[in-house]
């Protein structure tokens, strides 16, 4: 229910974001501590002013706090898509992730929004698909490679480089047939 005669109808519906896509990071800090709760792009990258996005829930709620995050975020995009009625919402919000209140609202645990560009595809011989820094905690990720029999790396500091994990993974399948064996020539 947008107010304002110019303002398009806004429709927020589920789905997956591309990360590569251009897109809007929904993060909420708890205990110092900076969390990724959602993601929101337009349906259409042709046509992001039509009104309809796409939001994805990066946490499914299990405990009281995870699903105040969601609560948090889901009262933002009301805030900035519907109640605003801007008559082009995505720039809206895209020009608001630039402002103070934006950073002051996520200092004192509410919604910062930032803004992720588009990244270029990947040209031949890089990996194809990379992970998402999103699938889980370490533990998961652990659980993941012992699965995919991925061998793990660290990186200097002693923390877990999942990027680099995968990237020699995919090294690896490139010089083997995918199963393990050598690439018959």
């Amino acid at each position: 229910m947008n107010p304002k005669s110019n303002a398009p109808k806004i429709i927020v519906r589920p789905g997956r974001v591309m990360k590569c896509g251009e897109h809007l990071l929904a993060r909420v800090k708890v205990a110092g501590k900076w969390h990724d709760v959602a993601r929101l792009a337009p349906a259409k990258a042709d046509n992001p002013e039509a009104g309809t996005f796409v939001g994805q829930y990066l946490v499914v709620p299990r405990k009281g706090g995870e699903g105040q995050r969601n609560d948090l975020v889901k009262e933002s995009i009301q805030s900035y898509l519907i109640e605003k009625a801007e008559p082009a919402p995505w720039a809206y919000l895209c020009y608001h992730t630039t402002t103070t209140a934006n950073f002051y609202a996520g200092e004192s645990g509410g919604v910062y929004w930032e803004l992720i560009q588009a990244t270029p595809r990947l040209s031949l011989g890089q990996p194809h698909m990379l992970p998402d820094p999103h699938f889980g905690t370490d533990e998961e990720m652990l659980a993941w490679c012992e699965r995919k029999k991925i061998e793990p790396i660290k990186d200097a500091q002693g923390n877990w480089d999942w990027m680099l994990t995968w990237v020699n993974h995919e090294a690896r399948l490139r010089e083997t047939d995918g199963s393990g064996g050598p690439v018959k020539r």
